[in-house]
């Protein structure tokens, strides 16, 4: 359905046009994605792999009730370095994060505070 989608649009479709993220292993594997520090080298210096996000239409990062505020703030600066655009939060990548907020509070610290949208979900999904 998306590559067809994004074919349609003249785009190529691929692993890294949609990138999901989890902020623990077992939630990135849930997704079939890969924790948010790995994916974006969030403990290293900026490494060559990072180029093929320049091709990435949306971040999708789950569990974001365990990050902490400098968390995001990583994965910001990594973003507007890596897709050297520095002016548009999350290197104007559309960023997606969702979590459960009354799970446990993220280890080492106080949980974020920024809601902008949020959907009460009544059932799991």
């Amino acid at each position: 359905m998306h590559k067809k989608m994004f074919g349609a649009m003249g785009l190529t479709f691929d692993k890294q046009t949609i990138v999901a993220t989890a902020l623990t292993g077992a939630a990135a594997v849930s997704i079939n994605g890969e924790t948010t520090a790995k994916a974006f080298a969030l403990n290293r210096e900026i490494r060559n792999e990072l180029d093929e996000f320049r091709n990435t239409y949306l971040v999708f990062v789950d569990e974001i009730s365990f990050a902490l505020y400098q968390d995001i703030e990583s994965l910001n600066q990594k973003m507007k370095e890596t897709l050297d655009n520095p002016m548009e939060p999350f290197g104007g990548v559309p960023s997606v994060f969702s979590g459960d907020f009354t799970q446990l509070s993220p280890v080492g610290g106080v949980r974020l505070e920024f809601i902008d949208l949020f959907m009460e979900l009544k059932n799991n999904h």
